[in-house]
């Protein structure tokens, strides 16, 4: 038999965060992502749903999710691992076309180095 897991006080006063500060979102959340469990926020508060399956629920939200976004914000919840993966490629580009360029200069002035796609999570904006 499998090891039941324990969802401990960190996950329930995160969810009571999350549904002090958002439950609109939350609310709105569940009636797009889960249409078939109507009213799961109503039967929570009712005591039909249990903490573990609104954490369950909520957690598992996509990126495209209005809780995400309200949390995160649109431009970090808009930021997928994939086009994270694509600003990481295309800077290695320009940083190979960069040192291309300042291999095969000659006698002009070495171009200057190019600056990285800006990340929404960056907290220095100046790029340095």
């Amino acid at each position: 038999m499998g090891r039941r897991r324990r969802y401990g006080p960190k996950k329930l006063v995160a969810l009571s965060r999350l549904l002090v500060d958002y439950e609109d979102d939350i609310e709105a959340d569940l009636a797009r992502f889960y249409p078939r469990d109507a009213d799961q926020l109503e039967a929570f508060w009712d005591g039909r749903l249990s903490w573990r399956r609104l954490w369950v629920l909520v957690s598992r939200l996509p990126r495209d999710a209005a809780t995400v976004i309200a949390t995160l914000g649109p431009e970090q919840a808009a930021w997928s691992t994939e086009v994270e993966l694509l600003a990481k490629a295309v800077d290695e580009l320009a940083v190979g076309n960069w040192l291309f360029a300042s291999a095969n200069r000659g006698k002009a002035p070495e171009p200057p180095r190019p600056e990285p796609i800006s990340r929404p999570f960056d907290d220095d904006q100046a790029g340095g």
